[in-house]
Parts: C-alpha cells; structure tokens; sequence
C-alpha cells in the first residue's frame, strides 16, 4: 500500500478523502496548508500527492514549481477551477492527473489507483547509452554525467520513447498511455497542447551536441532516436 498526503484546505472534503484511501489500505497524511505540506514533504517519502491548487497561504501550482525536487513523487492536482488554460498548466507542470470540484469520490478512488499503479516501484528499471542515464525506479537522470531536472511526466514521456526506441508514438498513443483520456471534460486540444508543450521542454532538457533524442515525424508525431539495443530499427534523419 502507498504513503499518500493530502493537501486540501476544506476539513469536510480533507476528512472524507482521507477516510476514503485509509479504507483502501494506504498511509495518508492529511493537511490543511502548503506550510504544514511542506514539513511533511522535508520529513518523509510519500507515493503520491493529492494538492488543492487554492489553498489559504499560497497556490498549489506555485508550491509545486518551487518545490518540485523535495516533492519527487507524482502528484494529482485538484481545484474548483475547470478552465482549459488551468488544466494546461498542471499539465506541463508535470502533473500525473487533474481533477475538478465537485467530483465523485468514486473517481477519485479510481483516479488514485490508475496513478499508483502507473508509478509502481518494484525494482530498479534504468536506461543507459552511455551519455544519457535514467533510472526510472528512482525517477532522476543524467546526461554526461549532470543531474536533470524532471518532472514526474517527464519521466512517464522517457519511458514511453525508451520503450519503444524508434516507433512513431502519435499524440494519440501518449494520451492513452499517458493520462488515458481519464477526465471526460477535457477537450482533445488541451491534451494535444500539453503533448507539445512537453515534447518541446524535455528536448531542450536533452538538448545534447553529441545526439538528438526525440524526432518530429511531421504529420503522425514523435520517435525516440537515441537507441535502445541492438535489435533497433533506423529511422533516417
């Protein structure tokens, strides 16, 4: 079971959710401010944050862009806000899911679980080509031997490409591989955008004199051209 805190300032919603996962069998830690999520976040190792975006002393999106190496762990946003320019934003934050108030505590649950799932640590799973090293277990890389800073959705883009070195994945495959499509309200451009957004950042990321990573495969998407065994198949720049 997961190691879960809950950052959400309304008590009523803060209780029933923090009920709902103790039922499932999870740890939780359940807070009301970013002050006291940030004491928790220094002292322990949590699977998954849950994170209001409007809080009393501050704004979930800003929290976690600023403290997005102590948080190193996949985090689901939540916010009674429902604009796509909001949605985008969690996204190319790095953000694992988005969800908006109100909401069915059911999907909450299924939520949660997709995302646990997803983020399963059972041992180390790394990639290595000699320049660019990724240890998907503990979610950091280096190129030439430099410490990256990624996202948690970074990480999920690298494993999708490296899974799958030198296959065309279509926006469509990152999206059901990715965030499965799992929030009926959000409209294919948001999703698309962030696809973008994000393919662009982790370029500049990996940005690399010696090698290219990811190519544009103008019309169907992008492929991962850095290699993966010896069994590759060669896609002419």
């Amino acid at each position: 079971m997961a190691n879960i805190l809950i950052v959400e300032d309304d008590e009523l919603l803060n209780h029933l959710l923090k009920y709902t996962l103790l039922q499932s069998g999870h740890t939780i830690t359940a807070v009301l401010t970013l002050k006291n999520a940030l004491k928790e976040i220094e002292a322990k190792i949590f699977d998954l944050i849950v994170l209001d975006v409007n809080l009393p002393d501050g704004n979930g999106f800003d929290f976690y862009k600023q403290y997005r190496t102590n948080i190193n762990a996949p985090t689901i946003f939540f916010t009674v806000n429902d604009m796509e320019s909001d949605m985008i934003k969690g996204y190319e934050l790095g953000a694992e899911d988005y969800i908006t108030k109100p909401f069915p505590i059911h999907v909450f649950q299924k939520k949660v679980a997709v995302v646990l799932k997803r983020n399963n640590k059972k041992s180390d799973d790394c990639w290595n080509d000699g320049q660019l090293e990724i240890n998907f277990t503990r979610q950091e890389a280096f190129l030439d031997g430099k410490l990256l800073d990624l996202t948690q959705l970074d990480i999920q883009v690298l494993k999708v490409f490296t899974s799958n070195p030198n296959k065309v994945q279509t926006r469509e495959s990152f999206l059901n591989s990715i965030w499965k499509k799992s929030h009926s309200s959000i409209s294919d451009s948001v999703y698309e955008h962030a696809i973008t957004a994000e393919i662009s950042r982790l370029r500049a990321k990996l940005k690399n004199p010696k090698k290219n990573y990811i190519k544009t495969i103008y019309g169907l998407g992008y492929a991962w051209i850095g290699g993966g065994g010896d069994h590759e198949t060669k896609i002419n720049n």
